[in-house]
């Protein structure tokens, strides 16, 4: 500190004591007594702290960053209230605006250094669930719906997937700063080429076997050379993960991309859609579910059971927009059968994109139909 000092002094660059901390890094119950002297910065003795914010990162005394969570979550959870108040079930914008800003401006938000710190699973859950509160807004859908499945709605990746994402990404911008020769931003592909193993505390890793862990939970044997491949393996195991969720769920959207009938549909018919879809919209059995209603037998026929396939497809309260949307289909060139597939957005694989655009805006008319009878 001496030196450092000195070398101020000679400078005319004097440091800011107050914005300095003396953080004594432990894995112990009890804090290490101070040192004696204390440490001095020019003239003027360095407090201790218990934490020290650097670049952005609460970095706990025990090497956690626990304190730099419990702020983030407040400060992200604020984002998120923030982009979902300005939708709404009737009110614009769209579903897949709120998406984009979701991936411009609360998601870079919350992955600020992600290679750089560890996340534990109950941590994850809670980042995915910030990251599906706007989404869940714009679809109208309650606090209560699977983060998983909206998150999924939309093709995006959940937290831990993110998190794989930014270690191998940080990797490979050093990488390419190597290829390029710049010499202190190659550290982090140097210190990878020349890694050998070695037993370490789980707090403090070291960054190539926190690189490895990545690697190893997307299945890959050594880092991806560039984005392309990167991406091709964050799908695959997004896609991997999902399919080992509730079988029906699957069925319903297979694959990683955003479901079709986010871009076609408009308000309210979308949110309508994926409250169908999502298995939340308000038949007489939901209502039933949540004890708003002693009965789950339908109002409007001697029907047992008021299920959401009973009013859309058989209760003949709504025959006449069933017929009416029925005739419609018929007239498109493949004259797909209404069902119930069809009102969750599974339009035929071999239907043109034309005509599935067409079949969308048809079922959603009539969506919109039944929801201004019985509200969904």
């Amino acid at each position: 500190m001496k030196h450092i000092s000195d070398w101020s002094r000679k400078w005319l660059l004097t440091f800011s004591a107050s914005k300095s901390a003396l953080v004594v890094f432990n894995h112990k119950l009890n804090q290490p007594p101070p040192p004696e002297p204390p440490l001095e910065l020019c003239g003027k003795p360095l407090p201790v702290a218990d934490k020290y914010k650097y670049l952005g990162h609460t970095i706990d005394r025990n090497g956690g960053y626990t304190t730099h969570y419990q702020a983030l979550l407040q400060k992200v959870k604020y984002t998120a209230y923030l982009i979902g108040r300005v939708t709404s079930r009737y009110s614009m914008p769209s579903p897949c605006v709120i998406c984009r800003i979701t991936k411009a401006v609360l998601i870079p938000q919350m992955t600020y250094g992600f290679a750089l710190m560890p996340l534990s699973v109950s941590m994850c859950n809670k980042m995915s669930q910030v990251m599906a509160t706007p989404l869940r807004r714009a679809l109208g859908l309650s606090r209560s719906a699977s983060a998983a499945r909206v998150l999924w709605e939309f093709g995006l990746y959940d937290t831990f997937t993110l998190h794989c994402k930014h270690i191998i990404s940080a990797y490979l911008r050093s990488q390419r700063c190597l290829d390029n020769g710049l010499t202190l931003a190659d550290t982090l592909a140097r210190d990878y080429d020349s890694y050998a193993a070695a037993p370490s505390a789980q707090f403090c890793l070291p960054f190539p076997a926190i690189l490895k862990e990545a690697c190893a939970c997307l299945s890959l044997p050594e880092p991806p050379v560039d984005k392309n491949m990167l991406k091709c393996a964050l799908d695959k195991f997004a896609t991997d993960t999902w399919s080992r969720g509730k079988e029906a769920a699957v069925q319903l959207k297979p694959l990683l991309p955003p479901a079709s009938y986010l871009k076609v549909d408009r308000k309210p018919a979308v949110c309508i859609r994926a409250r169908v879809r999502l298995g939340v919209a308000l038949s007489f059995v939901v209502l039933n579910r949540y004890r708003k209603r002693d009965s789950p037998s339908c109002d409007y026929c001697a029907a047992a059971e008021g299920s959401i396939d009973h009013l859309l497809l058989q209760c003949p309260r709504f025959d006449l927009d069933r017929s009416i949307c029925s005739s419609s289909l018929a007239d498109l060139p493949s004259s797909p059968t209404l069902s119930l597939d069809l009102l969750r957005g599974c339009t035929p694989p071999d239907m043109r994109k034309a005509e599935a655009n067409q079949c969308l805006s048809i079922t959603a008319t009539f969506l919109s139909a039944v929801s201004s009878k019985h509200f969904l």
